[in-house]
């Protein structure tokens, strides 16, 4: 593969080169890093290639298990442009942010919500839209978060768990 990449740069296959290789990195070697490059690499030498999203929020999650944070926000907003992955590029970008920046989290869990967020990934949304209310100081509004994520049926443990504590704090 890496041989196709460099002597016939300009081939077809060469796109499909670079994924594969990040595949084997991420998954065989366990290097997230070199991974996420080469998926960007493939995303970027065909931008319109149908799976140019999935490298792109493949690399992104790869940089962001990796510690590289700067890195993993910046491929997930390119992945996020692509509705395909943009509900888990908004929810991975909301991850991320929530310890450095829980406004812009609760920013990209909205955003998530917006571009269609429904199932787990719904209720991973309203978890971190909460979540992100709470470092901010606004209990109440996470609570009542809390409260939407189960009218709308999104009832599991975490969810309740949450709300309790939070109401235990509110009560104090």
């Amino acid at each position: 593969l890496e041989q196709l990449i460099e002597r016939l740069p300009e081939h077809p296959r060469v796109v499909d080169a670079h994924a594969r290789i990040a595949m084997i990195q991420r998954h065989h070697d366990g290097d997230p890093i070199r991974a996420g490059v080469r998926w960007v690499a493939a995303a970027s030498v065909d931008p319109g290639h149908p799976e140019a999203g999935r490298w792109m929020l493949a690399a992104g999650l790869a940089f962001a298990d990796a510690g590289d944070q700067d890195n993993a926000l910046r491929v997930l907003r390119v992945a996020a442009t692509r509705s395909e992955q943009a509900v888990a590029a908004h929810l991975a970008q909301g991850r991320i942010h929530l310890q450095r920046d829980p406004a812009q989290a609760y920013s990209d869990y909205d955003a998530a919500f917006r571009a269609g967020a429904d199932g787990e990934a719904r209720r991973l949304a309203h978890l971190g839209m909460a979540t992100a209310l709470e470092y901010l100081d606004r209990r109440d509004a996470a609570l009542a978060e809390l409260d939407e994520a189960l009218e709308e049926g999104e009832s599991d443990a975490a969810i309740q768990r949450r709300r309790n504590r939070l109401r235990a704090r509110r009560s104090q």
